[in-house]
């Protein structure tokens, strides 16, 4: 979608030039207009079969948050009640419409889906459909809480809907998208931010994610990672057998590709908005560079741990009221869920949630100062590895003889496959690009460097990089972004 040839040569610039045009008439609401204009295009075009949806969700949370907001005005407790009421409605029929475009594909799968629903049973699930139902649970639990007012129907569709952020968020907060979510003048320091941001986002995706994802899809052949059921017994104990260490760079190329892909997108995301006029905070901060899982989730996908926090935490009780540790797990359970409806991403959020239970419990009781801080950079690198290959698994049986395949010899079969074959000088700059990428950014000395020696090159190098990940796009065949899925 935002890497396909269409939209970068035709559709995003057309759209960019045309908004600097209408920057001449300097009106705040014909460039609104026209933004939800370009992104009911965007919608039309990308999904057709769902545009219908997009429509009928937005009027639908417009006018939900009218009549939430409408009974603020009035404090009588009845009014409180309505507005109680009307809150909970709204979120009811919003996660119902989660699980319905979620769970019955899943059902509809089965033997018992098929003989109710029939054999050509098939429910096209919206793109985005995750972070558009958190965004508008924000949009209405900030009007019942009047953190902000209801906006008007233009304001409430580029909230929900604006294009660049739709697909994979950043999850934004009404409250702070109404507060200082609009740019009210084109300057061109804002232009040259964002037009920086969405360089090194599609260098992220293209260069790194994109390679490391199809070495990950030439490995996963070779390994047998997919459905052997398309493969007869005598088949299978002929099929090409591979070393332990194949299995071990896979694991590693995901976990550096996940991030580069998602934080890649965000970047696009933000910096897009950044050209068109809106503000959107940063999504990601160097997550692999944490020393605890709690520190990874304040680092990695931002507007995701800011919502649960908002609207799950600290209506929970958060850290004041009830059981600190029940809060966090609910939290985390949830995090699991909302990425997929199956046993692998529920199994994977509890761990993650348990670990930052066992985190806090030790900082509670003054344990966790005895713990040297290099040990954390050892365990949170070791802990992400194995957490991101339960989350790429299938299932927990695919999961669990991958875990096998990692540390018993294969003996069933000559090696056709050793790992030196596909980690070739290629793929180790890559990884190497993704591993400095991921931790030296962090670094103070280095940081000082690119903001002091280094910033007169920033344009070149944002301009060198662009025009390679345009090459590594017209080269390429693969580009799906992972939580487009979510």
């Amino acid at each position: 979608m935002l890497t396909s040839l269409s939209f970068l040569f035709i559709f995003l610039p057309l759209s960019i030039l045309i908004f600097f045009g209408l920057s001449y008439f300097k009106s705040l609401k014909l460039n609104k207009i026209y933004l939800l204009i370009i992104t009911l295009l965007f919608l039309l075009w990308i999904q057709p079969e769902s545009f219908l949806f997009f429509v009928v969700l937005t009027l639908q949370v417009y006018i939900l948050g009218n009549l939430i907001f409408e009974n603020i005005q009035n404090n009588k407790e009845e009014k409180k009640t309505k507005r109680l009421w009307w809150l909970a409605v709204s979120c009811t029929i919003l996660v119902g419409s989660i699980f319905y475009y979620k769970l019955f594909p899943l059902i509809g799968n089965t033997d018992f889906g098929k003989s109710f629903y029939g054999e050509n049973f098939k429910i096209i699930i919206p793109i985005g459909l995750s972070f558009l139902i958190f965004t508008s649970i924000s949009y209405l639990t900030d009007i019942y809480r009047k953190d902000a007012p209801a906006g008007n129907l233009l304001d409430t569709a580029l909230y929900l809907l604006f294009f660049p952020k739709i697909l994979s968020g950043p999850i934004v907060l009404w409250k702070d998208f109404h507060r200082d979510g609009f740019i009210t003048e084109n300057s061109s320091q804002n232009i040259w931010e964002g037009l920086q941001k969405i360089c090194i986002g599609y260098a992220k995706k293209v260069i790194i994610a994109d390679t490391l994802g199809m070495k990950i899809s030439q490995l996963s052949d070779v390994m047998h990672m997919g459905d052997l059921s398309r493969f007869s017994s005598e088949t299978l104990s002929i099929l090409p057998q591979t070393d332990i260490p194949m299995y071990w760079i896979c694991a590693l190329l995901y976990m550096f590709q996940i991030y580069f892909d998602f934080s890649g997108y965000s970047d696009i995301a933000i910096g897009l908005c950044k050209v068109f006029g809106i503000n959107i905070k940063e999504n990601f901060n160097f997550p692999y560079v944490s020393k605890t899982v709690g520190e990874f989730w304040r680092r990695w996908h931002i507007s995701l741990g800011t919502w649960f926090k908002e609207y799950v935490y600290i209506p929970l009780g958060g850290n004041r009221k009830g059981n600190v540790y029940f809060n966090l797990f609910i939290v985390f359970l949830l995090t699991g869920i909302w990425h997929g409806i199956g046993w692998t991403f529920l199994l994977w959020g509890i761990i993650n949630g348990i670990a930052v239970i066992v985190e806090r419990f030790c900082k509670n009781i003054g344990l966790s100062k005895y713990i040297p801080s290099f040990l954390g950079h050892i365990y949170i690198p070791i802990f992400l590895y194995f957490s991101w290959l339960l989350f790429s698994s299938y299932d927990l049986s695919q999961f669990v003889d991958y875990l096998k395949n990692m540390i018993r010899p294969l003996n069933n079969g000559e090696l056709n496959f050793t790992w030196q074959y596909y980690f070739d000088r290629r793929t180790i700059m890559i990884v190497l690009i993704a591993a400095g990428g991921s931790f030296l950014g962090e670094i103070n000395f280095i940081k000082q460097l690119i903001d002091t020696k280094l910033q007169n090159f920033k344009p070149v190098c944002c301009l060198l990089l662009f025009v390679v990940s345009l090459l590594f796009v017209i080269n390429s065949s693969y580009s799906p972004f992972i939580y487009f899925q979510f």
